[in-house]
């Protein structure tokens, strides 16, 4: 993350030399101040679009295609439980309140307190939450199921 931190820097430089030359040497001479500016703005656009089009397709090679139908599996993401109030703030807040909730609890020492706070999401003194690691892994286990079961696979003697 730092190296991609340090080249992007360094292409923004590049393009700071660029718009320099230009100016300079007046390569383009834009009176009108709005124009000016606008045009500087769909520069820079232009050339972030291809800067990050260079980091996914050629140096890091995450670029990936759309999927087609067959292929795609929908992404399963979202709140573990209902929330109960459905107030903005408590929407938003929800969370912070459950853990302070915990933290006030008189029945656990200050390891555990601590744990609440910062060990991994759903952690709990005494194992009855899932954490998020361990809903991962059933969550994966369910899409095994799945897909051994699915018609494709039925019929592969691998599965």
């Amino acid at each position: 993350m730092l190296l991609n931190s340090i080249i992007d820097l360094l292409f923004r430089g590049i393009y700071l030399v660029i718009l320099q030359i230009c100016c300079n040497n007046h390569w383009i001479s834009i009176t009108n101040l709005f124009s000016y500016w606008f045009i500087l703005l769909l520069a820079e656009d232009f050339l972030y679009y291809w800067l990050h089009r260079w980091d996914h397709e050629i140096r890091f090679g995450t670029f990936q295609p759309e999927l087609t139908a067959e292929e795609y599996q929908p992404t399963k993401y979202g709140l573990t439980k209902p929330i109960e109030k459905t107030g903005a703030v408590d929407i938003v807040f929800h969370e912070w309140q459950a853990i302070g909730k915990d933290v006030t609890r008189k029945d656990i020492g200050w390891k555990e307190k601590w744990q609440y706070v910062f060990g991994p999401p759903g952690w709990s003194h005494d194992g009855s939450r899932l954490t998020s690691q361990q809903m991962r892994q059933e969550e994966f286990l369910d899409s095994l199921d799945y897909l051994r079961d699915s018609s494709d696979f039925a019929a592969d003697p691998q599965f």
